[in-house]
């Protein structure tokens, strides 16, 4: 499921080291989070995530916080993964 976001990510020159691996931890560990599937996500869930994120290190820094609710979108559905996850499992 999240190798075709990774390629599309890697079709957009990203680097994998630097953007492209952090972010795929993220969208694992904000799946875990959820329990739920990429298209049922929901603004909702990235709030509790983020202050799951905050309550647990009392240092997590503003610009963290935006840069990790940023990762989970796309343009016209804001907290929604790009369409390819559609019909998917999380597995």
């Amino acid at each position: 499921m999240l190798e075709g976001w990774a390629r599309q990510q890697r079709s957009r020159f990203l680097n994998f080291d630097a953007t492209i691996k952090p972010r795929l931890s993220l969208l694992k560990r904000f799946a875990e989070f959820s329990s739920q599937y990429p298209w049922q996500w929901q603004a909702v869930e990235v709030e509790a995530f983020l202050d799951n994120l905050r309550a647990r290190r009392p240092t997590f820094a503003v610009s963290t916080a935006r840069s990790s609710s940023s990762t989970p979108r796309t343009p016209g559905k804001p907290t929604v993964l790009p369409a390819q996850f559609h019909g998917c499992s999380l597995g």
